[in-house]
């Protein structure tokens, strides 16, 4: 209705429809289409070589594109609206600050899902012909797989949300120096702190040895979903602080 105020949660479906045409008319989705190519790449390679495809060594590439794929949708397209001085016009609409940045989400964290569990399932089937009869993958390992890569684009979607809105001119960098310097360094130390890392959860999570820590999938299921509750929840704070002006930049 002309005139109307959206509530918040209607302003986010509108803004994630409005990120998912940004999207399809831009180039991160080809980018992240490039870019899941490797992990199927490298199954096609090892199979063809002739070599046993142990599960530890075909989850690796997975788990990479896991910190590639969801920081590029959800922290670029939080990034561009800074960039693009779009925040200053949607400050100005009678609309809650939490709706921009829910909308992005919801628009990336379901498309970040389906290229990585597209993916999995690709270099899965592909890898078959490589395992050994006397050393089999561990017992569920597609739906262990694909829960992990899902819980792993919603944290990782969260994590980089949080981060374009506390640092937005350099959102995606930082997603990836937090993911690559500070991340993975964790998860191979004791367990009391690789529970801070998300690598780890997600090693457990997909049933690939996370060195000489253990721990159970629900419990890293439940660490995952804090991490990221976490950073948009700081996301989320700074929002409702922060005066992004037609300077901003």
């Amino acid at each position: 209705m002309k005139g109307s105020v959206l509530s918040g949660w209607s302003a986010a479906w509108v803004q994630a429809a409005w990120t998912i045409r940004r999207l399809r008319r831009g180039r991160m989705l080809w980018v992240a289409g490039f870019f899941a190519l490797g992990p199927i790449a490298f199954a096609l390679l090892v199979v063809e070589s002739g070599r046993t495809v142990k599960w530890d060594d075909l989850f690796a590439p997975l788990l990479l594109l896991t910190g590639i794929v969801p920081p590029l949708l959800t922290a670029s397209t939080t990034a561009d609206e800074i960039e693009d001085r779009t925040f200053t016009y949607l400050w100005s609409r009678p609309l809650p600050r939490w709706s921009v940045l829910v909308g992005k989400l919801l628009a990336a964290i379901p498309l970040s899902m389906a290229i990585l569990c597209l993916t999995t399932v690709i270099c899965y089937q592909l890898a078959q012909r490589g395992v050994s009869p006397v050393d089999p993958w561990p017992a569920l390992a597609l739906p262990r797989a694909l829960g992990a890569v899902a819980l792993a684009s919603l944290a990782l979607s969260l994590v980089s949300g949080g981060i374009a809105i506390l640092m937005p001119r350099h959102g995606l960098a930082v997603a990836y120096a937090y993911l690559l310097v500070l991340d993975l360094p964790l998860s191979a130390m004791p367990f009391s702190i690789a529970k801070l890392s998300v690598t780890h959860h997600i090693l457990i999570l997909g049933g690939a040895s996370p060195g000489e820590a253990t721990g159970t999938p629900g419990t890293s299921a439940i660490w995952l979903l804090t991490i990221g509750a976490l950073w948009l929840a700081l996301g989320l704070w700074r929002l409702s602080r922060s005066e992004f002006s037609s300077d901003a930049r």
